[in-house]
């Protein structure tokens, strides 16, 4: 958004692209701010407040302006999970538990119900790239975001794992569908919630819902 404002120049960035450099360094500072309060937790804990801040305040904009304006079914969902999972991670690490595998089930659940209802929503934008094969992935993406709630209700990691696998390879379809209709801001969100379904499988310790 910073230094490529031009790769925003498609049509579902219209109501930010005028000001995308701008929040884009809001953004910027925002993620920057709490990632050195992660580092180091002996700085005053306004550094990450305010970087949280920053944020939510991107996020809102961004959700609302190329979400919800445009009517992206994905992207509402996603980012207001996101807006969420902000607002709670804090008192979350207080108790020693993450929010990403809930975050991960919870947006899993949503895009798997919105698909298989109505994929024809989802044939439009950056989307369009998976064709008819919408219905199967939302499929998909209900029966593994169910599988992977009730693996961390009953705390039995190995469902946990298979959804979690299953989940980080339909996340990787959808980061080059987007892709190849060159979304990048889209195929950057996808490929990190991969990569972190990858990663996660090897985690031994489950959060509770």
């Amino acid at each position: 958004m910073v230094f490529v404002p031009y790769e925003f120049g498609a049509a579902l960035f219209q109501y930010i692209y005028p000001h995308i450099r701008l929040l884009g360094s809001v953004f910027l500072v925002g993620a920057a701010m709490v990632l050195l309060g992660l580092m180091y937790p002996t700085w005053p804990a306004f550094v990450g407040r305010v970087g949280r801040a920053f944020l939510l305040a991107a996020f809102a904009v961004y959700w609302w302006a190329v979400s919800v304006l445009p009517v992206s079914p994905t992207g509402t969902i996603l980012y207001l999970f996101l807006m969420g999972l902000l607002v709670m991670e804090r008192r979350s690490l207080r108790r020693g538990q993450g929010l990403l595998l809930v975050f991960i089930s919870s947006v899993t659940v949503c895009f798997g119900g919105l698909m298989a209802w109505a994929p024809q929503d989802f044939q439009r934008f950056a989307m369009a790239a998976l064709g008819p094969y919408v219905r199967l992935v939302g499929i998909l993406f209900f029966m593994t975001g169910a599988l992977l709630v009730m693996g961390l209700w009953r705390k039995h990691p190995l469902p946990c794992r298979l959804a979690l696998g299953v989940q980080g390879l339909l996340f990787l379809n959808m980061a080059v569908a987007v892709a190849s209709r060159g979304a990048w801001a889209g195929m950057g969100v996808y490929s990190v919630l991969s990569l972190g379904c990858a990663l996660l499988v090897t985690v031994h310790r489950w959060p509770t819902l």
